[in-house]
């Protein structure tokens, strides 16, 4: 009896194609679907932040400030909160015993609390925090520190306090203060140029105008990179796509490189941060009264430590830091305790909207309390002798 051998058919080119072809085409209709769910959700986020009208309203030297006595409510996909206005137009109750000392905070949405209700936000946990000093928060959603500037002055003559706590966001205030308009805000703004060492002050009267044309299409890459090569040209095209944004983010940028760029970039910028600064500091000597500086970062800088976001705002804490302290102002870094506890994996800001959480706020407070009495050189019993730093 002979044994025969049975072969297998070879795996044809046809069927292999064929494998391809199928293996292709499931892939491409799973990230065509991923892709899909992704938009929604980035469409649904965007929809479902709505917010009473009438918070803000026009002003023809600040470009937009808060209504007095406003209440409403404000919803997000993250968040359902309920602000409301006193009778000088922010959050926050007005001190009842005007002996009380008191101590003006100065910010953006950050410090007005976007996303926290009454009593939670950083603002008024310092006022348990720190006996016997009342805290107003004078924080206006978009400002950044050239509107603050020109705040302090109304701030001075009209609430009188003892000392200026200015919270200086270090995602986009050295960058709005270029513009007629901030990256996140949609109406104009007055700004500052810097001229033979001296503050120019340009578009005042502000005028009633949204804004148009390529202050639509500014981002934080568009003003931070510009031209700059800090990832390859082939990345560009991931924009486009959902899928192609976090595969982007995922990869980060060329660390070296835009350290390199930032160093040349941001140097007009500290310069006019610093000429605000140094008018501010003029101000209140005059006046004796105390400043110190918060320096705050966004999520960008505390959850992703490839992005753009942090290297840029790294860069700009620590020259902040140095040139702030080198003139004499003292400077309280929460930066870097919010980068340390993102890394622990402790959710302190909304995961889609952006801003504290309460529990970010909570520990803002915290830190800022704990290193303030620090700063501080309280001024004598009458409340009003020299106070410096």
């Amino acid at each position: 009896m002979t044994s025969a051998t049975v072969r297998r058919p070879a795996y044809s080119a046809r069927a292999a194609l064929l494998a391809a072809i199928t293996v292709l085409l499931s892939t491409s209709l799973t990230l065509a679907a991923a892709e899909y769910l992704l938009r929604r959700h980035a469409a649904a986020i965007a929809t479902s932040d709505r917010m009473d009208p009438g918070l803000i309203v026009f002003d023809d030297t600040l470009g937009w400030k808060l209504q007095r006595h406003w209440r409403g409510a404000h919803r997000h996909k993250d968040y359902a909160v309920e602000y409301m206005t006193n009778a000088a137009g922010f959050r926050g109750a007005l001190p009842a015993d005007d002996t009380a000392p008191t101590i003006a905070v100065l910010g953006d949405s950050f410090t007005f609390g976007l996303g926290v209700g009454a009593g939670e936000t950083f603002s008024e946990g310092l006022d348990q925090r720190v006996p016997p000093y009342r805290f107003l928060n004078f924080g206006v959603p978009g400002y950044s520190t050239d509107q603050q500037l020109l705040q302090l002055r109304t701030v001075l003559e009209q609430h009188a306090p003892t000392h200026v706590l200015w919270v200086v966001h270090l995602g986009n205030d050295l960058l709005d203060n270029r513009h007629p308009f901030a990256l996140q805000a949609a109406y104009a703004k007055p700004y500052f140029e810097l001229v033979d060492g001296r503050l120019g002050l340009r578009n005042v009267p502000v005028p009633l105008e949204q804004k148009q044309g390529h202050y639509l299409r500014m981002t934080l890459g568009s003003e931070v990179v510009g031209d700059a090569q800090v990832k390859p040209r082939w990345r560009t095209l991931l924009a486009a796509s959902q899928i192609g944004q976090r595969i982007d983010a995922l990869l980060g940028v060329d660390q070296d490189a835009l350290s390199a760029h930032l160093a040349i970039s941001t140097a007009d910028d500290l310069d006019l941060f610093m000429a605000i600064v140094g008018d501010a500091q003029r101000l209140l000597q005059a006046r004796q009264v105390g400043l110190a500086v918060v320096l705050l970062s966004g999520a960008g800088h505390a959850e992703q430590p490839r992005s753009l976001a942090h290297t840029y705002q790294g860069y700009v804490l620590r020259q902040l830091t140095q040139r702030l302290e080198v003139s004499g102002v003292a400077v309280i870094d929460v930066a870097s305790a919010l980068l340390e506890h993102a890394l622990a994996r402790e959710r302190l800001y909304y995961p889609n909207e952006g801003h504290l959480t309460r529990r970010g706020h909570e520990l803002v407070a915290e830190w800022i309390a704990a290193e303030l009495p620090r700063k501080l050189i309280k001024t004598a019993a009458a409340g009003r002798s020299a106070t410096t730093y």
